[in-house]
């Protein structure tokens, strides 16, 4: 990026850095917006929980293998759902009791 701030053409800057010269392209004038690779999974504050647990795991020295992994993850999903779910029926409720 800085040799095409020296004059250096889109064209040359590809060529001598083996860059597509399309993708150079979109990254000079911004197209690159989104964020890198496919859907999450977890929402931040999954991910956050589930590494603040793996942390504690590892204050304690437990071993943490895939499988560990895989349960504590299920585990957090299952969690944040059933706790947005009661979150949801009790809105619910309260409409319902309010009319």
């Amino acid at each position: 990026m800085a040799n095409l701030h020296t004059g250096t053409s889109m064209r040359q800057a590809a060529k001598a850095f083996n860059v597509p010269l399309g993708t150079l392209h979109n990254k000079i004038h911004h197209k690159h917006g989104a964020a890198v690779g496919g859907p999450k999974t977890l929402t931040s504050e999954e991910e956050d929980r589930l590494v603040s647990v793996l942390k504690k795991l590892s204050t304690w020295r437990f071993p943490v293998d895939q499988y560990v992994l895989k349960a504590c993850s299920r585990e957090t999903v299952v969690a944040m759902t059933d706790q947005f779910l009661h979150s949801q029926a009790m809105m619910t409720g309260a409409r319902l009791n309010s009319t």
